[in-house]
């Protein structure tokens, strides 16, 4: 799962982050992390793991990494 995340991610952001851990994915280590790219973020993962969020779920993962995976696991049911 972190992984299909982590390649999301570096979708999103036109970013490699394949040398970062999944806690390292977060604004401010990654270059280009702004809103436009976060919504884009969102949407590839909605589309990713065939699923939508909550407003609450959305607002949370801006956070970055550990949080979106959280939040992916308790939307995909892990």
């Amino acid at each position: 799962m972190e992984e299909r995340i982590k390649n999301v991610i570096g979708l999103a952001f036109n970013s490699d982050v394949s040398a970062m851990t999944i806690a390292d994915c977060i604004p401010d280590k990654i270059e280009g992390w702004d809103s436009l790219a976060y919504l884009n973020l969102v949407a590839l993962l909605e589309e990713e793991f065939n699923t939508s969020f909550d407003l609450d779920d959305i607002a949370a993962m801006a956070q970055g990494g550990e949080t979106i995976l959280g939040v992916v696991n308790k939307a995909a049911g892990s």
